[in-house]
């Protein structure tokens, strides 16, 4: 998964940490301490994909608390999520 950090977020929240989870099997996390561009690659055991679909769960450790301008929790901007086999 492909991700943007604001600057901002980091300097409101401090640390942020992203977990995932695929088909309840937990992932290794990662920790970001600045803004910027990210990848978070993790392989996925082959017998969790052995059906067209596979659940995957994405949470970060804290985010900004919903507004009146923005209902939302906000912690990044995803850009772009992809599979691909070894």
């Amino acid at each position: 998964m492909r991700i943007v950090i604001p600057d901002s977020q980091i300097k409101t929240l401090g640390p942020m940490t992203l977990s995932a989870d695929v088909d309840d099997r937990t992932l290794d996390p990662q920790t970001f301490s600045k803004g910027g561009d990210y990848s978070y690659v993790r392989d996925v055991p082959a017998d969790v994909l052995r059906t067209n679909l596979a659940p995957v769960i994405f949470s970060f450790d804290k985010a900004v608390a919903p507004s009146a301008a923005d209902g939302r929790e906000l912690a990044a901007i995803v850009t772009e999520i992809s599979l691909q086999s070894k």
